[in-house]
């Protein structure tokens, strides 16, 4: 009897056969009804050939415990039994093709093969904790069913090799029965080694991975026995020579899956797992915070939102250029991106709900123990996804995005219908008859209910600012108001109220009134703006707007004084075009746009010149303007321009504070007493911390952050730095500060860190390239900074020249090349025109190194009476006159009568208190060297040690550095050995940063560069004196470094010095 009737006799009543699916070596597949559940189920009966030799018992009992297994990725066995001696199972008929089918179409796509490799994988990690292996997986034994694989025919091949009934030793392919498919075995298999195990099915996997990326297995061609010759003795082509697209960590799993050594290959499949949901998800982190539709990606949603992205950016940039180029309002660009917001949410719960009812439909099934497939949906939104499924589509969405901006731009197109033809709220004035072209206005000035009454003149003369630069309004100008008050018999400085501006409108026949309240709510002020009609005193238009603060304030009635314009009847075009009002308590337009451009040069562009004439025409503008008085100190300053025009400058803003909002008002108090004629510390930090308390998150840290270096409390300072660059991230001057605040600390890495993060921001910033010369010097990289400061010496930007002219300056007198410093400090000298104090500072400064590096002469004295008689300190301001430059100079050219001859004219002609204070470092600085050449060293330790504190008890503000390097000499002249390397090495240990560029008075410091090799040298010979030869050599090797290629004249020093250091070496040689 035929096989299949034979088995069709054997299961009738339970079973019937409809047709034969196929089958292998193994086994015959039939598809059957299975009668009593009204279900399909595949029926496999193994050939009888193979059952020569098995055990039908031990076959048995392995189907049984394959029939255990109850997994997602695994097709279970539903039942067995025997037909006629020929051993059959049934499992659930699981719609879909084999993988065998899908690779019949080529090669798979890395996704779609890594989510097929991991569904196999869970499949083996199931059974082998179970104790089955596979022993012959294939992708003949692969199922795909809705989008998950499934592995069939689990355990057989072990079932069919545990019944085996051989002589002992012999195996089933001895016994003529092939088990395990030749492209997929292991080596062991292969070989027929009974200790195979379960990494023979991952010998397996990573022939079928091969094949899934590669189109073809890892041999082929060949017949059955070379096959099996090659799993044992070949290697494989590396899969990316045939895939180079393969993902590196996928071909590396492949390839050690592919071992031959079976301890070679992941040891559990849970390790393989592992391995290959990494690769499948990659970050699991983030992963984790993307909606579920998202993970592992869908091609529909990834085009749906990238043509959503399109779409938001083209939506944008169309109402944006509709606003400037058509006109349209304001709103429709806040409106489109609101519109088009709204999309995203209804394009994720669509690719949401289509994936929840496609898992539903096609997910991994789990099993009853009768066999019976079953799923679930779980979670509110799951099941709100699942239902709204059927009624969404890509179509329906995307269409219903379209209606939803047709309908947008159907209600501009109607607001501004409405607007031309005066119906409704959003009708124009003109539109109505109420207005005409050029209609005069008068504005009055507002109401204010705060404590500051100045507030009103200042938003209405915003307001008049703002409406000047309309085209449809005639404001009737302060004059003629004037006039008119003349005429009415009212004293000129009467307030403009609402009744007298109505009045005086009646008088001049203007048809119109401009009028308004400030109100203050806490830090910030609510702007309220009418049109009212003087005859009848009916409120044409009204708006309010809110502000924080004094820009919030005048931004407020700007965008008012828009409103207005729009509302009467001008283009919203030319409404738009006109440039934005800035922070300002003036009503010149000029003076305003002057200020605006000097704030974007100082705080944007990090031009500081630009900044400095900028904020000059705008108090020429308007001498009123305290603003901008304010901003010209701080620039003026920044610039290192003149003292004394800083001084006036802020003079000028602290007599103007009480017109400014409180805010400004504490900006002028807090910058008058850091960097006015009569500062104060204590009050400066009050007053910017204040700022700080009432939100001001920008320049008040900034400028108190300035106040606490001063007073070497960095910590304070850097906290308030990092509140401004949270609040303007790339304002220059807070990363200038942070570079320098690192820099204060000596640490170098960090700070070079922050500058090449501002370089990539602003690559063309003027402060930081300046700052990458301080870093580099820092950092000691001399050559680095050398090639530096040459390109910006060649640079054509004169501020790059002159920073690369100074730097090249400072170098060549740090390695004793005078000549060329003198060569370099005229040429920078030629740059620009210089004024007075310049000269006489540069002149100066030319005496003061040659009586340095060659010792008091009366060259050297007379090269400075020479300076003064040229540029005598009376022709320059007093505030600006270099009175310790010259001192300091004088005594260290050997004439300590002419130095304290400059000191007594300073005392005569600086009697303020408050400047005093500030220059008390200085002063007392100059003193001690005035004592060290009179040869009086304990007076110049004592004047040292006085500059050192100020009178307010705070440090004073000259550099650290500075103080031990003038300590030291005093020291050294005081014959303190011990002192003076205690001083010296303080200095040497202090971050070069401080050296060469902090504090402020360059008498004390006379420049890293001047002083660092001298320093060197004598600290070695005060070593050697003491016998510490180790140190006396450091020392000594890093002047010769520094002054290898130093002038002629100064060689001899360094033959000595090298001189010293060989005989240190003999010394060395010899003790050893």
């Amino acid at each position: 009897m035929d096989l299949r009737d034979q088995l069709q006799t054997t299961l009738r009543g339970t079973y019937t056969l409809e047709r034969e699916l196929g089958g292998g070596g193994m086994s015959r597949v039939f598809l059957a009804d299975e009668l009593r559940l009204n279900r399909k189920v595949v029926v496999k009966v193994l050939a009888p050939e193979l059952m020569q030799g098995l055990s039908a018992e031990r076959f048995e009992r392995e189907i049984l415990l394959a029939a255990s297994l109850q997994q997602a990725n695994i097709v279970p066995v539903l039942n067995a039994g025997d037909s006629a001696g020929s051993p059959y199972f049934t499992m659930p008929y699981v719609e879909g093709q084999s993988l065998r089918a899908r690779l019949a179409r080529g090669r798979l796509p890395i996704a779609e093969a890594t989510s097929i490799l991991r569904d196999v994988a869970r499949a083996l990690a199931y059974a082998h904790e179970r104790g089955v292996v596979h022993r012959d997986i294939k992708p003949d034994n692969v199922l795909l069913s809705r989008g998950t694989a499934m592995v069939t025919d689990f355990g057989i091949a072990k079932a069919i090799a545990a019944s085996a009934t051989g002589p002992r030793g012999a195996t089933l392919t001895q016994l003529g029965t092939a088990l395990g498919t030749p492209a997929y075995m292991a080596p062991e298999q292969a070989a027929g080694d009974p200790n195979t195990d379960r990494r023979a099915d991952f010998y397996a996997l990573g022939c079928m991975a091969y094949e899934l990326l590669a189109g073809r297995p890892p041999f082929e061609g060949k017949t059955p026995q070379r096959l099996l010759a090659a799993h044992m003795t070949e290697t494989p082509k590396p899969v990316t020579d045939l895939r180079p697209d393969a993902p590196p960590e996928l071909a590396r799993l492949v390839a050690q899956c592919l071992e031959k050594e079976p301890d070679a290959r992941p040891q559990t499949a849970d390790e393989l797992l592992a391995a290959l949901e990494t690769i499948s998800t990659g970050d699991a982190t983030r992963q984790a915070a993307l909606p579920a539709i998202l993970i592992g990606g869908r091609a529909m949603l990834r085009r749906a939102l990238a043509f959503y992205a399109v779409a938001f950016v083209c939506v944008a940039v169309v109402a944006k250029a509709a606003i400037i180029g058509i006109g349209l309002p304001d709103w429709v660009f806040p409106g489109s991106l609101i519109v088009m917001a709204l999309g995203l949410p209804v394009i994720l719960f669509t690719g949401y709900a289509q994936f929840v009812a496609r898992r539903a439909a096609t997910g991994s099934p789990t099993f009853t123990p009768g066999g019976t497939p079953t799923a679930a949906t779980r979670g509110t939104m799951a099941t709100l996804a699942l239902k709204a499924g059927p009624h969404l589509s890509w179509r329906r969405t995307a269409l219903g995005g379209a209606y939803a901006v047709g309908a947008f731009v159907l209600l501009v197109g109607a607001f501004m219908l409405l607007r031309a033809l005066g119906i409704g709220p959003a009708g124009s004035l003109m539109a109505r008859g109420r207005f005409t072209e050029r209609e005069p206005v008068i504005i009055a000035d507002f109401a204010v209910q705060h404590t500051d009454t100045a507030l009103g003149a200042v938003v209405s003369d915003a307001v008049r600012a703002a409406l000047s630069q309309s085209s449809m309004i005639a404001l009737v100008p302060p004059p003629e108001i004037a006039a008119a008050l003349r005429r009415m018999a009212r004293p000129a400085n009467t307030r403009l109220d609402l009744a007298t501006a109505r009045e005086m409108a009646q008088r001049a026949g203007v048809k119109a009134v401009v009028d308004g309240q400030v109100t203050g709510v806490g830090t910030g002020y609510i702007v309220t703006l009418r049109l009212v009609s003087a005859d009848s005193g009916i409120e044409l238009a009204s708006f309010h707007e809110s502000g924080d603060g004094p820009r919030g304030l005048i931004d407020a009635a700007d965008q008012l004084a828009r409103e207005l314009r729009a509302k009467i009847g001008e283009s919203l075009r030319s409404v738009q075009a006109s440039p934005p009002l800035a922070q300002a308590t003036t009503a010149s337009l000029e003076a305003l746009r002057l200020y605006s451009q000097a704030q974007r040069a100082n705080g944007i562009e990090e031009d500081p010149q630009a900044a400095v004439q900028y904020a000059r025409q705008a108090v020429a503008a308007d001498s009123n303007f305290a603003s901008a008085w304010r901003l010209l100190a701080a620039v003026v300053s920044n610039a290192n321009g003149s003292r004394a025009e800083t001084d006036s400058a802020i003079e000028h803003a602290y007599r103007l504070r009480d017109r400014l909002p409180e805010m400004e008002r504490l900006q002028t108090e807090a910058f008058y007493f850091f960097q006015g004629p009569h500062r104060d510390r204590a009050r400066a930090i009050a007053a910017y911390l204040a700022l700080v308390e009432r939100g001001d998150s920008t320049v008040a840290p900034v400028n108190a952050g300035e106040v606490l270096r001063t007073e070497r409390e960095y910590a304070r300072a850097e906290s308030l730095n990092i509140l401004a660059q949270r609040a303007n991230p790339q304002a220059g001057i807070t990363v200038g500060n942070a570079v320098e605040m690192e820099l204060d600390q000596g640490r170098v890495d960090s700070a070079t860190r922050m500058l090449r993060a501002w370089e990539q921001r602003t690559p063309t910033a003027h402060g930081a390239r300046l700052h990458e010369i301080f870093v580099r010097y820092a950092s000691g990289d001399t050559a680095a900074l050398q090639r530096m400061l040459d390109s910006l010496q060649r640079s054509g930007d004169l501020t790059f020249r002159g920073w690369g002219l100074s730097g090249q300056t400072a170098m060549a007198l740090l390695h004793g090349r005078l000549g060329d410093a003198d060569r370099l400090a005229r040429e920078q000298s030629a740059l620009v025109p210089r004024a007075d104090a310049q000269r006489l500072g540069e002149a100066i400064s030319r005496a003061t190194v040659d009586a340095w590096f060659h010792g008091p002469s009366p060259n050297a004295v007379r090269a400075i009476d020479a300076a003064l008689a040229e540029v005598p300190l009376q022709r320059i301001a007093v505030a600006d006159r270099p009175y310790f430059d010259a001192a300091t100079a004088y005594a260290v050219a050997g004439d300590a009568d002419k130095a304290a001859s400059v000191i007594a004219q300073y005392r005569r002609e600086v009697t303020d208190t408050s400047r005093l204070r500030t220059q008390w470092g200085s002063l007392h600085a100059t003193l001690g060297a005035i004592a060290l050449a009179r040869g009086d060293a304990k007076a110049a330790i004592d004047e040292f040690r006085r500059g050192d504190v100020a009178p307010d008890g705070l440090p004073s503000r000259e550099c650290a550095p500075c103080v031990h390097f003038a300590l030291g000499r005093a020291f050294d002249a005081a014959g303190q050995g011990d002192s003076t390397i205690a001083e010296y090495e303080a200095y040497i240990a202090t971050p070069y940063w401080l050296k060469l560029f902090g504090g402020e008075s360059p008498q004390i410091n006379f420049g890293d560069a001047l002083v660092r090799a001298g320093i060197h040298k004598r600290l070695g010979e005060l070593y050697e004196a003491k016998g510490d030869r180790q140190r006396a050599a450091s020392h000594y090797a890093a002047f010769v470094q520094l002054w290898m290629n130093a002038d002629p004249e100064l060689q001899p020093q360094v033959e000595d010095v090298r001189r010293r250091l060989a005989r240190l070496g003999d010394t060395e040689g010899k003790r050893n």
